[in-house]
């Protein structure tokens, strides 16, 4: 041991020195040793228990100090107290009224430990709170194997779903911070109360009122009969009596009262009320020199090198280390919640030297391939002189919930290999590979046995999402695809355009013959489903065959509505709703004729707007007193409605159809319209027939949770017949949501739905019309409004605000604004002041430059990159085939000014098609 003087560090000019290190040193198998070497630089500089000096581990939790302190560690017992110390465990069963021996001398299983026991079988039920091992643990596969072999899996969170909350046999949902009172402690020992500011959401509760709830249920309720957290903390301050963390004298109402206490802080011998003040011990600790070793003195710890327990070779040779990015929290549970903070994470990245990527032959921007011994994930590369050669970097937060689907997750890369002391695993050093990435290839050549079965009932576009999400993440699914349809999945958005000759049929094809064939995908249209057996996981067609399934998805859409009235059987009266549909229109001559359209809503005035494109004469009939009643308030479906009238078209509004006649359609109010074409376009019903057939719940659509699970075991309902929350959408971009989040499901990853605003652009005989959220204030709840109206050219502007949200938005007219106000109203943050100024704020008058990262389609979150790839890829040239390939523009509609630009930039002999990094020039789009 170094002499007083030495150790004191007080030789003249000595200045005190502080060692700080954060996760990267204790995560190795050899952190224990590296944390000893640097107390042991502290010891020998004599830097400990003096101010500015000491070794100073900063963890990654804001709570670990005090889950130390509490034994929530696998060898530790409250107060610092260890489980294989006879004395420890007889002073807690004496604390907690046990029979001696109760408490076991072996620890308990870390969390590496845990896997271990759940895929030997030592451990067959887990309890997981507020974390997400699927993720965050090493070699991901491996952990995802041991929590699927688990007989029970509960997940108590406020963050649902994640990764680990996906594969939960009980989700048990817990109080945030703000909603429950507790204590935390700071890493200078000091205690805080943190205070209640709001009440749980639904059934959200405590922690300890879950725990309390569990001991009830287990029989041990007695043990756990608090009242409040006041009372848990108390019970655990009286266990620390006399050892290193005392807190006898703080209490919820002390700490109320005075603010933060820093420990040791025992309770006075004279009481809390007498007057006196508390004993304080020295707010820092070892200034007396005598650490609590057995013999009080101080003792170096030999610390011999190790080398990492994955080293680099030929086949891998560069060492990978993970780590944070700074607004991002650990996996994402949280801060992925947030929109801004997860636009702000980007996509998963390797950090690499330009000397190493060159090497490998990826340049910045390219899809890599980052491989292990163990897995590998696709990330994007980023080039960057400041890192070391032969090392690569990269955040460890994406999971299968974040990452692009079938990226791959970080940790899968990652080995088990621990630290023997502390079970920390090694995740700074792991050996990789880099690639470029080649496209993902359908997996043919998987046996038969050994893939699992996906029926799809339904060849829509609903169906053929979730296929696509299904197998961008797992192609070991045999999939078959039952529809009344033949042919293939076509784009039923641009039927309105097929109708007014602006497209060919085939443009409307979403995924050529190919696609399905190259991927083993069974697509049966023309062969619709009649039947469904949950119980022996069958679907029947109508020739009598059975279609085994693992997983089904109902995607069955929706019927036309036809309102009960003679003569709606006539041969002259068709709806509008299929191919079919549109192919009997456009092959019965209806230039110069007279057609009536029953339906002012979305679907009607398509069908308005295609048969006037076609030289018909239109009368549109509504029942409602507006034209898009739903979607429109009364001044703008005013305005829209002079404006068809304007351009030729008839309009009748507030009067239901009676009967239809061969030459005419007549009104309940006397009136008669001159018809020699009649299509009803009233509406349409959810198809729910089989659903209710097979026993499944049903309201108006089949009832679905937010991971779009039907009322029986793995069936799920996706698009126009299933009902989420009392809804039921009708527009393209919540569909495409709920295929997403069915498929990521389906394929065993998190996802789940959410109540969604709509938005939608309509172009009706050449007026442009945008609706989204609301289209009225609610006054009484403080809702505002701002409106801009001009007669002259038939523009009307008006945006509802909630505050300094936008709640809904109408424009008429102009509606340059339109992708703006859909990311606004998805959003939910505050909107961009430009935006509340109106399209001409900033006078922009010459072409803007679109970032290639910029996002174009917000509801299918569609970048110009994208875009411009595809358009170069399939060599597209119209808006129909750039939505088939990327979904931009299926939406709202609203950028497809941006698409078409896009488009139009590539035919321009002008344009530079490749920049010095080898990525996409930015297109020039107006503003």
């Amino acid at each position: 041991m170094l002499n007083r003087r030495k150790f004191l560090g007080i030789t003249a000019g000595a200045g005190a020195a502080m060692a700080l290190w954060s996760m990267g040193a204790n995560q190795s198998t050899v952190g224990t040793l590296k944390n000893r070497a640097l107390i042991n630089l502290c010891l020998a500089t004599g830097n400990l228990g003096r101010p500015g000096a000491g070794p100073f581990s900063l963890t990654g939790q804001p709570n670990a100090m005090g889950g130390r302190e509490t034994g929530g560690l696998a060898h530790l017992l409250p107060g610092y107290r260890k489980v294989v110390s006879a004395e420890d465990r007889a002073e807690m069963e004496a604390h907690w009224g046990l029979a001696a021996g109760t408490l076991s001398a072996s620890p308990g299983l870390t969390a590496t430990e845990l896997v271990d026991g759940l895929l030997d079988g030592r451990v067959r039920a887990v309890l997981v709170a507020a974390t997400n091992p699927i993720v965050s643990l090493p070699d991901g596969g491996r952990v995802r194997e041991a929590f699927e072999r688990a007989e029970l899996v509960v997940v108590q969170d406020a963050h649902h779903p994640t990764e680990t909350s996906a594969l939960a046999h009980a989700v048990l949902p817990a109080a945030a911070w703000p909603e429950k009172e507790g204590s935390m402690t700071s890493s200078e020992r000091r205690v805080g109360l943190v205070r209640k500011l709001l009440d749980p959401p639904g059934s959200a509760r405590p922690d300890w009122q879950i725990y309390a709830g569990l001991a009830r249920a287990l029989g041990f309720g007695e043990a756990f009969a608090w009242s409040s957290a006041a009372e848990v903390y108390d019970e655990w301050a009286a266990c620390t009596a006399g050892r290193l963390c005392d807190v006898t004298g703080v209490s919820h109402e002390r700490l109320r009262r005075e603010g933060s206490v820093q420990w040791p802080a025992p309770a006075s011998p004279f009481g809390d009320d007498d007057g006196r003040e508390r004993s304080t011990a020295p707010v820092r600790l070892y200034e007396d020199l005598r650490p609590p070793t057995p013999d009080r003195r101080s003792h170096f710890a030999p610390t011999p090198h190790a080398d990492v327990a994955d080293p680099p070779d030929a086949d891998h040779p560069l060492l990978l280390t993970t780590g944070r990015l700074a607004d991002q929290w650990h996996t994402m549970s949280r801060t992925g919640k947030s929109r801004a903070l997860r636009a702000a994470a980007g996509v998963p990245t390797v950090t690499l030297h330009p000397d190493d990527a060159a090497a490998a032959g990826v340049r910045a921007g390219d899809q890599v391939r980052l491989a292990s011994r163990r897995g590998h994930v696709r990330v994007e590369a980023v080039l960057d002189e400041t890192i070391a050669r032969g090392v690569a970097f990269t955040p460890f937060h994406f999971g299968a919930l974040h990452a692009p689907a079938g990226a791959g997750q970080t940790n899968a890369l990652a080995h088990a290999s621990v630290d023997p002391v502390s079970k920390q695993p090694e995740l700074k050093a792991i050996a990789v590979s880099v690639q470029r990435a080649t496209p993902l290839v359908p997996m043919r050549y998987r046996k038969r046995r050994e893939m699992r079965r996906l029926a799809v009932v339904g060849t829509g576009m609903a169906g053929l999402g979730v296929v696509e999400s299904v197998l961008e993440r797992d192609r070991g699914w045999r999939v078959t695809m039952l529809g009344e349809e033949p042919g293939p999945v076509y784009n039923r958005i641009l039927l309105s355009k097929l109708l007014a000759g602006e497209c060919g049929p085939g443009e409307l094809e979403v995924k050529p013959l190919g696609w399905y064939a190259d991927r083993g995908v069974d697509l049966r249209g023309g062969s619709p489903a009649t039947a469904i057996d949950t119980e022996r996981r069958v679907v029947t067609d109508v020739s009598g065959t059975e279609h085994p399934y693992d997983a089904l998805a109902i995607c069955t859409g929706s019927r036309p509505f036809v309102p009960p009235m003679p003569g709606a059987d006539l041969p002259h009266v068709s709806v509008f709703r299929t191919r079919a549909d549109v192919a009997a229109l456009t092959g019965t001559p209806v230039a110069g004729r007279r057609a009536v359209v029953l339906g002012g809503g979305l679907l009607g005035l398509e069908a308005a707007a295609g048969l006037q494109a076609r030289g018909a004469r239109v009368t549109v009939v509504e029942p409602a007193p507006r034209l898009m009643g739903r979607q429109l308030d009364a001044t703008a479906a005013r305005i829209l409605e002079r404006a068809l009238r304007g351009r030729g078209m008839s309009v009748v509004t507030g009067v239901l159809p009676q009967a239809i006649e061969p030459d005419r359609v007549r009104l309940v109010d006397g009136a008669e319209v001159e018809s020699e074409l009649v299509v009803v376009a009233a509406g349409v019903r959810p198809e729910v027939g089989l659903a209710k057939g097979a026993g499944l719940r049903v309201e108006r659509g089949i009832v679905v949770d937010d991971t779009l699970r039907a009322t029986a075991p793995d069936v799920f309902a996706v698009g126009e017949c299933a009902e989420h929350r009392g809804t039921v959408y009708g527009l393209w971009a919540p569909l495409a949501e709920q295929a997403r989040v069915a498929g990521a499901t389906i394929a065993g990853d998190p996802a789940a739905f959410r109540p969604q605003t709509t938005a939608t652009v309509l172009k009706v005989g050449g007026l442009d019309v945008y609706a989204g959220g609301v289209a009225e204030a609610d006054e009484d709840a403080g809702q505002d409004e701002l409106v801009t109206r001009d007669t002259r050219t038939g523009v009307y502007r008006k945006l509802v605000l909630d505050g300094d949200r936008l709640a809904g938005a109408l424009l008429i007219g102009d509606v340059t604004d339109a992708r703006r106000c859909t990311t606004a109203l998805k959003s939910g943050e505050a909107a961009d002041p430009a935006l509340l100024a109106g399209p001409s704020a900033g006078g922009a008058s010459e072409p803007a430059q679109l970032d290639p990262d910029a996002t174009v389609c917000s509801c299918n979150a569609v970048s110009a990159r994208e875009i411009d790839q595809a358009i170069t890829a399939g060599g597209l040239t119209t808006l129909a085939q750039v939505a088939n390939a990327t979904r931009a523009s299926t939406g709202c509609g609203g950028c497809a000014g941006e698409v078409r630009a896009l488009i139009e930039s590539h035919r321009s002999p002008s344009r530079n098609r490749t920049e010095h990094d080898g990525k996409p020039a930015p297109a020039t789009i107006a503003p």
